[in-house]
């Protein structure tokens, strides 16, 4: 989110003009021995002043665009952080409803049991039946995948 609100600011730092202050220095003779006195060194300083008189709306342009992205950067962080809060709901109440159960005692304990029949899966068809073990003479059902 952070980078994207540069970019805003980077964006709208475009209206304004370009200042640039350049320089430069060296020495220069037609002799190699007059190249370290006084009057063979040169120097320049030039200041340079820009600015984009028209682009059509370009700079308008560009700034909507990055609010744009930062309002989608905003959003894609709420929806994470929404998503987050949630998933932290969720698991409480899941606590909380076996904490109850876990106070019950003996009330649902035959739902805590697990199965006690085996089961043979097979895959036949597009279905697959499930026969029981302990009752061989059952018809087997079928269980949609």
């Amino acid at each position: 989110m952070a980078a994207a609100n540069e970019q805003i600011g980077i964006s709208i730092a475009a209206f304004y003009p370009t200042l640039s202050l350049t320089g430069s220095a060296g020495l220069e003779s037609s002799s190699l021995a007059k190249w370290f006195t006084w009057p063979s060194r040169f120097w320049s300083v030039g200041p340079q002043l820009a600015e984009t008189l028209f682009d059509a709306g370009r700079r308008r342009g560009v700034v909507a665009e990055q609010q744009a992205a930062y309002d989608a950067t905003v959003a894609a962080y709420r929806e994470t952080v929404l998503t987050a809060m949630q998933q932290v709901e969720d698991n409480l109440a899941a606590l909380r409803i076996l904490a109850q159960e876990a106070g019950q005692g003996g009330a649902n304990s035959s739902s805590r049991q697990p199965c006690s029949r085996s089961f043979i899966r097979r895959s036949t068809g597009p279905e697959r039946p499930v026969i029981l073990q302990s009752s061989p003479h059952r018809q087997p059902y079928s269980v949609p995948k």
